[in-house]
């Protein structure tokens, strides 16, 4: 009698052993889960509170209004502004991959470069987000929240009625080299969940 609870227990061992695996592996995902859920939490707050980044933001969704930029000076800002301030300039074209409108004119209006340091600390949040997509840290999928910002910048042409802005914001993340943002761009045209996503979020908002 011993001798056949032996044997099962022996039988048994390796299956209790990978269900204590199994369990042990879910906890473990369940904790990795909700470390990752508080970090995107703590980047979407410092994504919101950013003032360059909130100033970025407005001048994306809204064609003409004011903005209070510093020392509560206030700055109008409209579509025109937008593609002067975001011109690129000869002095600034390195590599073989140039954007097809330059300019040789190189200084910026104060105003102007108000609007071009906004959008640089815009565009550097997504690069710093892809050096950790990249790294396997975080997923694609856990940037839903910033998928109405690729959206935008997919069709800010479309959505100011100016293709000139397009090509405004096209040649300048490729001249002065947002890589991370680039990429990403191109994951949300060609991930068509992810624009599923956005339509779903866009509608909850509305």
């Amino acid at each position: 009698m011993m001798t056949l609870i032996e044997d099962i227990l022996t039988v048994l061992a390796p299956i209790g052993a990978a269900i204590a695996f199994l369990i042990g592996l879910r906890k473990y995902s369940k904790g990795q889960n909700w470390l990752k859920a508080r970090f995107m939490l703590s980047m979407i707050e410092s994504f919101e509170k950013d003032k360059k980044i909130n100033m970025a933001c407005k001048m994306l969704d809204w064609d003409e209004r004011d903005l209070d930029f510093s020392e509560g000076k206030t700055l109008h800002i409209d579509n025109k502004m937008l593609v002067s301030a975001l011109r690129v300039v000869r002095m600034d074209i390195e590599s073989n991959e140039q954007p097809d409108q330059i300019t040789a004119r190189t200084t910026f209006t104060k105003e102007e470069s108000c609007v071009r340091d906004a959008f640089d600390t815009f565009f550097d949040f997504f690069d710093r987000l892809y050096a950790l997509e990249k790294s396997g840290l975080l997923s694609f999928s856990d940037l839903w929240y910033f998928y109405y910002w690729f959206e935008l910048l997919c069709h800010v042409g479309e959505h100011k009625k100016d293709p000139t802005i397009q090509k405004a914001f096209d040649n300048y993340i490729v001249a002065y080299n947002f890589v991370g943002l680039r990429k990403f761009i191109e994951k949300y045209k060609k991930d068509s969940k992810a624009r599923v996503d956005y339509e779903i979020h866009y509608d909850l908002k509305c």
